[in-house]
C-alpha cells in the first residue's frame, strides 16, 4: 500500500537548498502484514519528503487494526543522490523499509544500490548495483545481491518509467519487472503500474495498481488507490489486494493548479536578447516572491524583479543555446510555469526548457 500512497506524493523542491513537504491522510484502507492484507474503518498515513536538484529523501507510513482486534503498520524511507555533471553520473540509493503487528513478527530491510545515470532532453537510462539485508523476527537474517536497470521518459504529457530488477535471495534467482505511468503535476495526479516477477524458484506472478489524488485546496486533497501486490520476499508478505480512500492534509500549501499543469500546446520559454544579456519574463499570479534556478547557476534560485501586475523577469548573461530551468515561487516550490514545454529529470519530476537566442 506505501507504493500506491508513494506514487501520488508530489516531491517538494529546495528552497535554498531543500525544502520539507509533510502531510497526512486518514480514512479507510488496507494494511499489508504477514498474513496478506487487512481492511480497515480507519487507517492513518503520514508523509515527508526533502527534495533539492541533485538528491531526495522521503519517508511514508501507513497503520491501521486488522480484522479480530490488534494493529500492524508499515514505514518506507528512501534517499538518492547524483553527482552533477555531463554524461553518465554516479549515483546511490538507500531503501528502508519495516513492518509490525500485535502478537506478530516484526520485519526490517534495506536496500543499498550505486548506479550510472545517463539523462537526454525527453528521457533518461539508469543501471545499478547493490545488496539487500533483510530480517523478520525469530528468523536468521537474509542476504541479497541485486541489480537495477531503469529507464522514464515523457510520452505526451505522461511520465512513464520501466524497472527491470534482477536479485538473488537465499541461493535462489528472481526478477521483477515494472511499468508505470503517471500524470504530471496538477488539480489531479493520477498513475498506475504493472508489475511481473519471473523466476525458476519463486512463483512467478503478475500485479497491478492505480491511483489518484484530486486538490480539494492548497491544503487538502481527496486520494484514493487500489490493486494487488506482488509476494514481498524480503518481509515475507504474501500476494495481497489492496484499496484505500480518504482525505489528505498539507502541512505546507499546494501552489495553484494555474502554476502546476498548463492547458494545450507547450513551447520553450524564450529570451530576448539585450546586447550581452537577455531578459527572462514571467507570468505568476498570486506570488510574492520568485526566483529561477537553472543549469547556468547550478540549481541555485537567483530572485526575479517585479514588472507588473504578476509579471515577474530577471537579465541574465547567458550564451545562445537551451537551458534547463525552473522557478521557485514563495521560497518553497519550484515550478514550471504554464506553458511552457517540460523535460523529465531522473528523480521523477520536470523541468522547463529555456531558449537563448
Amino acid at each position: 500500500m506505501l507504493r500506491g500512497t508513494c506514487l501520488v506524493l508530489l516531491l517538494a523542491a529546495p528552497r535554498l537548498g531543500a525544502q520539507a513537504d509533510l502531510s497526512v491522510g486518514a480514512g479507510a484502507g488496507s494494511i499489508r502484514y504477514s498474513g496478506g492484507a487487512s481492511l480497515g474503518s480507519f487507517t492513518i498515513s503520514p508523509m515527508g519528503s526533502l527534495a533539492a536538484r541533485s538528491w531526495s529523501a522521503g519517508a511514508a507510513a501507513a497503520f491501521g487494526p486488522l480484522d479480530g482486534g490488534g494493529w500492524a503498520g508499515q514505514l518506507r524511507a528512501d534517499g538518492w543522490s547524483v553527482l552533477a555533471g555531463p554524461g553518465v553520473r554516479p549515483a546511490a540509493a538507500v531503501v528502508l523499509e519495516g513492518s509490525a503487528q500485535t502478537g506478530g513478527p516484526a520485519t526490517g530491510v534495506a536496500h543499498l544500490l550505486a548506479e550510472g545515470v545517463w539523462t537526454r532532453d525527453r528521457w533518461g537510462a539508469a543501471v545499478g548495483i547493490g545488496a539487500s539485508l533483510a530480517v523478520i523476527t525469530a528468523t536468521e537474517p537474509a542476504s541479497a545481491v541485486r541489480a537495477r536497470a531503469r529507464t522514464w521518459g515523457r510520452i505526451g504529457t505522461a511520465l512513464a518509467t520501466a524497472t527491470v530488477e534482477p536479485q538473488r535471495l537465499q541461493d535462489a534467482w528472481f526478477t521483477d519487472i515494472t511499468v508505470g505511468l503517471a500524470t504530471p503535476d496538477g488539480r489531479v495526479t493520477a498513475g498506475g503500474w504493472i508489475a511481473a516477477r519471473v523466476s525458476d524458484a519463486y512463483e512467478s506472478r503478475a500485479a497491478g495498481s492505480v491511483a489518484a489524488q484530486v486538490a480539494l485546496s492548497p491544503r487538502f486533497a481527496l486520494e484514493a488507490s487500489g490493486g494487488s501486490l506482488l509476494p514481498d520476499l524480503y518481509q515475507g508478505f504474501p500476494a495481497s489486494g489492496f484499496v484505500s480512500l480518504g482525505v489528505r492534509a498539507f502541512l505546507t500549501p499546494r501552489p495553484p493548479a494555474a502554476l502546476r499543469a498548463g492547458a494545450g500546446e507547450r513551447r520553450p520559454a524564450v529570451a530576448v536578447r539585450e546586447g550581452a544579456e537577455v531578459l527572462v519574463r514571467f507570468t505568476v499570479p498570486d506570488a510574492r516572491q520568485v526566483a529561477i534556478a537553472g543549469e547556468w547557476s547550478d540549481w541555485q534560485p537567483v530572485p526575479l524583479v517585479p514588472a507588473g501586475r504578476d509579471i515577474w523577469q530577471i537579465r541574465l548573461a547567458l550564451a545562445p543555446g537551451t537551458y534547463r530551468f525552473t522557478l521557485v515561487v514563495d521560497g518553497s516550490r519550484w515550478l514550471v510555469p504554464t506553458a511552457v514545454v517540460t523535460v523529465p529529470d531522473e528523480m521523477g519530476g520536470e523541468q522547463g526548457l529555456l531558449v537563448v537566442p
